[in-house]
């Protein structure tokens, strides 16, 4: 099963040889395995990939990532090649019900406003306005206590000054840049399920490609703020690239059970997709950064 994300960072050839992937270098010559890949990140422009290397990976589900000349995530190969029930799960996910839709986004929005406060308060911030906000949450949260906490959250996390989507404030490039690796990550599990990342549960816009990982994703935003909280520099450097990509393999609890974040989004989307098509009469939400 895959679970490593790779970042290349320098000058380099990629190439395929005999199920490995080969990181060649001015000095050195890396193989990795193919199947223990979950994202390839090229997060330079001084990188050359074979084309035999990449339909390879893409063969085996694995999401390659490029980056643009300031190292930061531009975009993406996906692949063609689907579950066998991709067809018929496209059919199930166009007529996922409505009361599906509304609790499994209700109980993502308590869980990741559950993961904000405990952030907080593992850094002996003010949690307890968030913890307030939890019972207000109903089906759909048709009262957006997701927004509401959030303009909490960050500003007690970050200090009074921050400002989430102000591109001038360096923090918000390295949080932009660790949502990018987990988009892709969850991304890639919606399309191991044979289901389209397209249509969300909450998140709709025409122009959004990745709804439903948008959906998804949100309950494991809070381990990409604990760690950007805690890097000594708000720069987008090599060192902090690597944390972000090594959250990844951090240890977690999801239903009571210890898991990496890697595969807590393995299990999380397989049990949301299976309770939206109707394969499941139960969903829980119990991710806990």
């Amino acid at each position: 099963m895959a679970w490593r994300n790779i970042l290349i960072n320098q000058h380099c050839k990629i190439s395929y040889k005999l199920n490995m992937c080969i990181v060649q270098t001015d000095t050195d010559v890396r193989q990795i395995p193919v199947e223990d890949i979950r994202v390839l990140i090229i997060g330079t422009t001084r990188a050359v990939i074979t084309a035999y290397a990449v339909m390879e990976l893409l063969r085996r589900q694995v999401r390659v990532l490029f980056t643009d000349d300031k190292s930061f995530p531009i975009g993406e190969i996906n692949n063609y090649i689907g579950n066998g029930n991709r067809n018929q799960n496209i059919q199930k996910q166009i007529s996922w019900r409505t009361e599906r839709k509304h609790l499994l986004w209700k109980k993502i929005v308590q869980t990741k406003i559950t993961n904000q406060a405990a952030c907080l308060k593992g850094f002996q911030k003010d949690d307890q306005s968030l913890l307030d906000l939890i019972p207000e949450i109903m089906d759909n949260d048709s009262s957006n206590r997701e927004a509401v906490a959030a303009r909490l959250y960050f500003t007690r996390l970050f200090g009074k000054d921050f400002v989430r989507h102000d591109d001038d404030q360096k923090i918000n490039f390295l949080l932009n840049y660790g949502y990018s690796i987990l988009l892709s990550t969850v991304s890639r599990e919606i399309s191991a399920n044979g289901y389209l990342t397209e249509i969300g549960i909450h998140h709709d816009s025409q122009e959004n490609q990745y709804n439903l990982a948008c959906d998804l994703m949100e309950v494991f935003r809070p381990a990409i703020d604990r760690a950007v909280f805690q890097m000594k520099e708000y720069e987008l450097t090599l060192e902090n690239k690597i944390t972000l990509i090594e959250i990844f393999d951090q240890e977690i609890s999801y239903l009571g059970q210890s898991n990496t974040i890697n595969s807590a989004i393995t299990l999380f989307v397989r049990k949301s997709l299976n309770f939206l098509s109707g394969i499941d009469d139960q969903m829980e939400a119990d991710v806990e950064i």
